[in-house]
C-alpha cells in the first residue's frame, strides 16, 4: 500500500505526551510485600471520583478541589483503607504510596467469588484455560509462544518467526480450532487464510493484550464461529487512563522488534489511543543435515544457514472511544493497518530450498464496537461491525535451483520454484462482517443469549505469468462466501448458585462461488451447507476450595473457501461435495484452590468424523480435499499452579493424548483396515511445560524489583507418518524435545524503565516440529521497556 520501513518506524516511534495539571493526587497501591495491586478501586469521597490502578498498582486523580481530599482505597481480598490527603495551593499535586492488609478470613472466599471477569470466568461452566499477558509483558515472548502455557493447548511452527504455525487444543488442530479478536473473528480482521496463523498473531504483541481465553470442548455462544471444538479468545487492553508504554527489543539472527502505545483520556469520558508493533528478522539460523551435491556429484549431509527466510511485519492501530454515556455504556471506533513481507525457503517437508519466491500482504479494517445495559428493561446489547481490505501478493517467477548453502546449481526451463506454471499472483478482498449480542436477564440467576455473526468475503486476482501458462487468468473470476452463525443460550444458576448449567443450540449457513481450477477451462461455480451444533456444560461449586465441571457439545465446522473452492497457486482443485466436519466433544473437569496453589484435572474425549484433508493423487490429476478420516482422541490434562512463598511461583502442565484412525475402509481412500486403531501420524501423544519465577524487591533501591524465570518445554518423540509402515530403521520421527529457557528482568522503583535479558533453547538443542521442519537453536533476546502515566 505504499508504505515504507521508513515511514513505518517514524510512524512508532511518534511521541505522545501527557499533561500534568493542577489538582492532582496520583500514586501506587501495594500488598504488605510491596507487590503492586493491578485493579484496585480508588474512590474520591469528596468528589465522587473514582478510577482503578493500572498494571503496575499506579493510578491517578485529577481536577481536584484545593482542600483535603478523602480516599477510599479497596480490593478484593484486602482491607479496604481511608486516608486523607491535604491539597492546597502551596501543594497541588500529592503523590502517595498505599499499603493493603489481606484480610484473610476472605481470601479462600475471594479466590472462587471475586467479582472480577476473570474469576468469574473461572467459576462458570466454561471448561476455560486463562493467560494473563501482564505476567509475561517483561519477557521477549510472541504472542503465539503466551498460547502454549495453557495444558493441553500445543503451537507446532515450521521454522522461526513468521514461518506458518498451527494451534492444537486437546487433539483438534489447524481449521478446526478458531481465533478471535474482542469477540470477533480473526479471519474477519486479518484474512488468516491469506496471511497464515503465524503471521497473524505476529501482529498481535503481548503489550496490546489484557488476557487470552483458551476455550476447550464448548465454544460459547458469544463467539460466534464453527471451531470444532477449541477457540481461543484474545482480549484487547481497554485502560481509561494516560499512559505511554514502548519496548525495544533485539535477539539472535538479526531480529529487532519495536512496540510503542498510548492512550489520552479527554473531558466527558473520552479518550483517544494508539499503538503500533513492528518486527524485523533474518531468521538465518543454522539448521543441520541437509542434503548438497558435492563438487564430485556426490550427496552428502552438512550444516548451513537459512538463507532465504527473512521475514517482517508491522501494524499501526487508532482509536477513539467512550464510556459512561446515556446512550452507549461503551463505544469505539478502531483503525488497523497491518502488513508483512515473507521470504520462503522451502516447502512443508524442508526437503527443498526456495531462493526467490516471496509472499507479501497489506490489510486495513474498521471496526466499530457499542456496548449498551439495559437498551431496554433486562435487555443487554453488544454489537460489532467490521470492514477490511486486503491486497496480497505471490511471486514465484524464478527458473533457478538453488541448494541449502544459497548457490544457484542449476536452471528449469519453465515455471517457478514452488509452482508448475509460475505466479505473480496479486489477489485484493473485500471482508464485510457484523455481529449482535443480545443477553435478556428475565428473572434472577437466569441470562438468555441470542448471538449472530455475518460475513461477506469477495476476492479477485490476476496473474500474468500464470495467464501466459494456461492461456487465460483463472484469478479474474470472483470468489465471494458468505457465513452466518447463529446461536441461542440459556445460562442458569441454582442451588444458591453452586450450580451453574448453560444450554446453547448454534446454526451454521456457508455459502461459497468461485472459479473451478480442477478444469482447464474457467468455469463459475457455487456451493452452500447448513449445520446445527448443540451444547451443554455444568459446573458445581462443592465448597470454596473445590469446583466440578463437566460439558458435552455436538460441534460443527463448515469447509473453508480453499478446501471447498481448491487453490490454483497450489494445484489443488476444487471439491463441492465436501461434508462439514462433526465432533462429538465431552471434558470433565476438577479444580482444587487454596491460598497459595491451585489444580485443575481435565479428561476428554473427541469423536470426530468427515475430517477434511488434502488427498494426493498422481499428476497429471490435481489434488483434491476430501472427507477422508474419522478419529477418536482420548486424553487427559493436568496443570499446578504453587507460591510456597510469595516472592516464588511455580507452574507446570502435562497433556496425554491419543488419537486413533476409526476411519472405514470403502470411506478412508485406502485399499485395507491395516490403520483402525493406529495412532494418527505428525501428532505427539506427550507434551507439557514447567516453570519457575522468583521476584524480589528493594534490590538497589527501594521499590524496585528483580524477576528470573526458567522454562522448559517437553514434547514426546512421534511418528512422521504412519507407525506401522515400513521397516523400523526407516521409519521418521521427531526426537523427544526437552527445551529450555531462562531470562531475567529488572524494575527501577519508579517502574518507568524495565531491563530484561533471556536465552532460549538454553543447551543449543535440535529443535523440530510438523514433518520434521527445523526451528532455532539457542538465541539471545534483549529488551527494553518504558512506561510512564
Amino acid at each position: 500500500m505504499g508504505i515504507t520501513k521508513e515511514h513505518i518506524i517514524l510512524l512508532l516511534l511518534f511521541p505522545l505526551t501527557g499533561f500534568c495539571q493542577q489538582g492532582k493526587i496520583f500514586g501506587i497501591v501495594t500488598d504488605s510485600s510491596n507487590t503492586p495491586l493491578a485493579g484496585t478501586h480508588i474512590y474520591n469521597k469528596n468528589t465522587s471520583q473514582s478510577t482503578i490502578s493500572d498494571n503496575e498498582g499506579m493510578f491517578e486523580l485529577k481536577n481536584l478541589p484545593l482542600q483535603p481530599q478523602k480516599i477510599q482505597i479497596s480490593y478484593t481480598g484486602f482491607s479496604s483503607k481511608t486516608i486523607t490527603v491535604s491539597l492546597s495551593a502551596k501543594v497541588q499535586t500529592k503523590k502517595v504510596k498505599i499499603s493493603l492488609s489481606e484480610n484473610t478470613e476472605m481470601l479462600n472466599e475471594v479466590i472462587l467469588n471475586s467479582n472480577s471477569d476473570a474469576k468469574k470466568l473461572k467459576e462458570s461452566s466454561q471448561i476455560v484455560s486463562l493467560i494473563k499477558a501482564n505476567d509475561f509483558k517483561h519477557r521477549s515472548i510472541a504472542t503465539k509462544d503466551l498460547l502454549g502455557v495453557a495444558s493441553g493447548v500445543q503451537i507446532r511452527e515450521s521454522g522461526g518467526i513468521g514461518n506458518n504455525a498451527e494451534i492444537s487444543i486437546q487433539g483438534l488442530t489447524g481449521k478446526q480450532v478458531k481465533l478471535f479478536l474482542d469477540g470477533i473473528p480473526l479471519e474477519f480482521l486479518f484474512p488468516v487464510q491469506e496471511f497464515g496463523i503465524g503471521p497473524s498473531l505476529a501482529m498481535l504483541p503481548i503489550q496490546t493484550i489484557k488476557q487470552i481465553e483458551v476455550y476447550k470442548g464448548t465454544v460459547p455462544v458469544h463467539l460466534g464461529s464453527d471451531a470444532l471444538g477449541g477457540s481461543i479468545h484474545i482480549i484487547s487492553k481497554s485502560e481509561q487512563f494516560d499512559f505511554i508504554e514502548g519496548t525495544q527489543g533485539f535477539s539472535s539472527f538479526n531480529t529487532w522488534q519495536t512496540t510503542i502505545s498510548g492512550r489520552k483520556v479527554l473531558k466527558n469520558n473520552w479518550s483517544i489511543g494508539v499503538n503500533g508493533f513492528y518486527t524485523d528478522t533474518d531468521n538465518n539460523y543454522e539448521i543441520n543435515n541437509v542434503q548438497v551435491i558435492n563438487e564430485n556429484g556426490n550427496p552428502e549431509f552438512i550444516n548451513s544457514n537459512k538463507f532465504h527466510d527473512a521475514f517482517s511485519s508491522y501494524s499501526v492501530q487508532a482509536n477513539i472511544n467512550t464510556s459512561s454515556k446515556k446512550w452507549a455504556d461503551y463505544s469505539s471506533l478502531k483503525f488497523v493497518l497491518a502488513g508483512f513481507d515473507d521470504e520462503i525457503q522451502h516447502n512443508f517437508e524442508m526437503r527443498q530450498p526456495y531462493g526467490e519466491a516471496t509472499n507479501s500482504a497489506s490489510s486495513l479494517s474498521t471496526i466499530f464496537d457499542y456496548r449498551k445495559k439495559e437498551l431496554f428493561k433486562n435487555l443487554n446489547l453488544e454489537t460489532q461491525w467490521s470492514y477490511n481490505f486486503l491486497t496480497s501478493k505471490f511471486r514465484d517467477t524464478s527458473l533457478n535451483i538453488y541448494d541449502w548453502t544459497g548457490n544457484i546449481v542449476g536452471q528449469r526451463v519453465s515455471g517457478g520454484e514452488i509452482t508448475t506454471s509460475g505466479n505473480d499472483l496479486t489477489y485484493r478482498a473485500n471482508t464485510y462482517s457484523g455481529r449482535f449480542l443480545l443477553e435478556y436477564n428475565p428473572k434472577e440467576n437466569t441470562q438468555v443469549y441470542l448471538n449472530t455473526t455475518s460475513s461477506f468475503f469477495h476476492r479477485t486476482g490476476k496473474d500474468p505469468v500464470a495467464n501466459a501458462y494456461y492461456q487465460q487468468d483463472f484469478f479474474q473470476t470472483p470468489t465471494e462466501v458468505i457465513k452466518n452463525v447463529v446461536g441461542i443460550g440459556v445460562s442458569k444458576k441454582v442451588l444458591n448458585e453452586k450450580l451453574h448449567s448453560n444450554s446453547s443450540v448454534k446454526w451454521y449457513y456457508y455459502d461459497a462461488s468461485g472459479p473451478n481450477v480442477g478444469n482447464s477451462d474457467i468455469t463459475q461455480q457455487e456451493t452452500n451447507d447448513a449445520a446445527f451444533g448443540v451444547g451443554q456444560s455444568f459446573s458445581f461449586k462443592v465448597s470454596n476450595s473445590w469446583l466440578l465441571k463437566a460439558s458435552y457439545e455436538y460441534a460443527t465446522r463448515l469447509p473453508d473457501r480453499t478446501e471447498s473452492l481448491g487453490d490454483f497457486r497450489f494445484g489443488i482443485a476444487s471439491n463441492l461435495n465436501l461434508s462439514p466436519e462433526r465432533s462429538h466433544n465431552a471434558n470433565l473437569e476438577i479444580n482444587l484452590t487454596k491460598k497459595r496453589w491451585n489444580l485443575s484435572l481435565n479428561g476428554f474425549l473427541r469423536s470426530v468424523s468427515n475430517i477434511i484433508i488434502l488427498q494426493p493423487v498422481p499428476p497429471p490429476v490435481l489434488p483434491s480435499y476430501e472427507n477422508l478420516l474419522k478419529a477418536r482422541i482420548l486424553g487427559a490434562e493436568g496443570s499446578l499452579s504453587y507460591s510456597p512463598i510469595r516472592a516464588i511461583t511455580i507452574r507446570s502442565s502435562l497433556t496425554y493424548q491419543q488419537s486413533t484412525d476409526r476411519s472405514e475402509k470403502d470411506k478412508a481412500g485406502v485399499s485395507s483396515n491395516r490403520y483402525f486403531e493406529e495412532q494418527l501420524p505428525n501428532r505427539p501423544t506427550l507434551f507439557g511445560n514447567g516453570e519457575i519465577n522468583s521476584k524480589h524487591k528493594n534490590i538497589l533501591h527501594k521499590e524496585d524489583s528483580l524477576s528470573f524465570w526458567w522454562r522448559t518445554n517437553y514434547v514426546k518423540t512421534f511418528f512422521r507418518y504412519w507407525e506401522i509402515d515400513g521397516r523400523e530403521e526407516d521409519k521418521l520421527k521427531i526426537p523427544t524435545q526437552w527445551l529450555h529457557q531462562i531470562g531475567m528482568s529488572y524494575t527501577d522503583q519508579n517502574k518507568h524503565y524495565t531491563f530484561s535479558l533471556e536465552t532460549h533453547n538454553l543447551f543449543d538443542t535440535e529443535a523440530y516440529d510438523n514433518f520434521g521442519v527445523q526451528k532455532p537453536g539457542r538465541s539471545l533476546h534483549l529488551k527494553i521497556r518504558t512506561y510512564f502515566n
